[in-house]
C-alpha cells in the first residue's frame, strides 16, 4: 500500500497542479492569521482536505482557491475552539484539583492563588460565552456546496446572527 492509494483515481495530476498554483497565495492567507511557525503546518491540513475531497475542489483556479480559502478559515476556527476547550479544560483543573490531598504534596500558595485567578478571570471572559456562539456555528462557505465558490468570502465574513433575547 503507497500513500497515494488514499487520493482519488488519476488525481495526483490534478492535485499537483493544484498544489503548484495555490500553494503560496493559501500560505500568505494562513500567515496572516496565525503566528509563522504555526502556518506550514495547517497549509498542510489544507492540502490534506483538499487531496481527500479533490473531486469536490472547483476546476477554476480562481474557485479553487476561494474553496482552499474556505477551508483554512475553517480549519483555524478549529483550531481556536481547540485551544478554548484546552483553556476551559485548565480552569476545571484548576478549580477542582485544589483541596484534594494538597496538604501531603506541599502545595505552593502562589501557584493555588494563580490558579484561582485564572479561574475567576475566565468566568468572566465575554470571549468565553462570545466564542461559543459564533464559532461554534457552521458558516455556509463554497466547501459545504451551499454559495458558490465566488460568493464564498460574502459568507466567511458576513455578520453572524444575534441571539434573540
Amino acid at each position: 500500500m503507497s500513500n497515494h492509494d488514499t487520493g482519488p483515481p488519476g488525481g495526483e495530476q490534478r492535485f499537483t497542479e493544484l498544489f503548484a498554483e495555490t500553494y503560496a497565495s493559501v500560505l500568505r492567507f494562513i500567515q496572516r492569521r496565525v503566528h509563522p511557525s504555526h502556518a506550514e503546518d495547517i497549509a498542510s491540513e489544507v492540502f490534506l482536505v483538499a487531496w481527500r475531497r479533490l473531486a469536490d475542489v472547483p476546476e477554476d483556479p480562481d474557485d479553487a482557491r476561494a474553496w482552499l480559502f474556505g477551508v483554512a478559515r475553517l480549519t483555524l476556527l478549529s483550531g481556536v475552539r481547540g485551544q478554548l476547550r484546552q483553556q476551559a479544560l485548565a480552569v476545571r483543573v484548576a478549580e477542582n484539583g485544589l483541596g484534594h490531598g494538597s496538604d501531603s504534596i506541599g502545595f505552593d500558595p502562589d501557584l493555588v492563588a494563580r490558579r484561582l485567578d485564572l479561574a475567576q478571570a475566565w468566568r468572566r471572559s465575554p470571549s468565553t460565552a462570545a466564542s461559543s456562539s459564533h464559532e461554534s456555528r457552521p458558516l455556509p462557505t463554497a466547501a459545504s456546496g451551499r454559495h458558490p465558490p465566488r460568493d464564498a468570502w460574502y459568507a466567511a465574513h458576513w455578520p453572524s446572527p444575534r441571539p434573540r433575547p
